[in-house]
């Protein structure tokens, strides 16, 4: 949509029409709101709560997909699937569920295992140079 404001007109690309059932909509809204998680704790990587569904349902949330969430249900680790092609998703069967989300950054054991060994490299080193030139300046003042 474009809105030219010096001559006053409104231009539509590609507009779209839709009718919305009011009533059904509602009624799925009011249906969300029952059945959605109720949380137990939420911090930044770490997200838990229980849900009950009747049937087997998906469970949407807003949290954005990414490879380093896991999920699990029940205690048990479940697939976490893309819902919207955005946000994390998992597929539950009917009943109550305890659900935990947790985020670890990919790579970061790796990474920091790497940093570790760069660091105990460098002190070695540091000690061998200093060791070696401890050795050559004796050598030099005999």
């Amino acid at each position: 949509m474009t809105l030219d404001g010096k001559s006053n007109e409104v231009e539509f690309k590609y507009p779209r029409f839709v009718n919305i059932d009011q009533t059904a909509l509602e009624d799925k809204v009011k249906k969300a709101q029952n059945n959605r998680m109720k949380f137990s704790a939420f911090r930044d990587s770490y997200v838990a709560g229980t849900v009950k569904t009747d049937k087997n349902e998906n469970l949407a949330t807003t949290i954005p997909y990414s490879k380093g969430w896991r999920a699990e249900v029940d205690g048990k680790p479940v697939k976490i699937n893309r819902t919207l092609k955005v946000f994390i998703g998992l597929k539950l069967k009917p009943g109550t569920h305890q659900i935990t989300f947790k985020y670890r950054t990919p790579g970061f054991v790796i990474g920091a295992l790497l940093s570790i060994i760069g660091i105990i490299a460098l002190a070695i080193y540091t000690v061998y140079l200093k060791k070696n030139k401890t050795s050559i300046s004796q050598k030099t003042n005999k």
